[in-house]
């Protein structure tokens, strides 16, 4: 927990697209995944990620950072 009240710790992400047996909208393939930590947002080499779908997740991942 943050020693100072105004401060807050942000938890590192590693978002994983999972197949579920229907259909996949975007060009994704189960595996893969990109990382959030702290601000920044990494992809591993060579990999790409849709960016509608990176749309959809970017106000989730915030409120997923912090103690709820």
């Amino acid at each position: 927990m943050p020693s100072h009240p105004d401060s807050f710790e942000l938890y590192d992400l590693r978002v994983e697209v999972v197949a579920t047996g229907r259909p996949m909208v975007c060009n994704h393939h189960a595996g893969d995944f990109f990382e959030l930590r702290g601000e920044n947002l990494t992809l591993p080499p060579g990999q790409s990620f849709s960016i509608y779908a990176l749309a959809a997740l970017l106000p989730l991942l915030p409120a997923k950072q912090r103690v709820t």
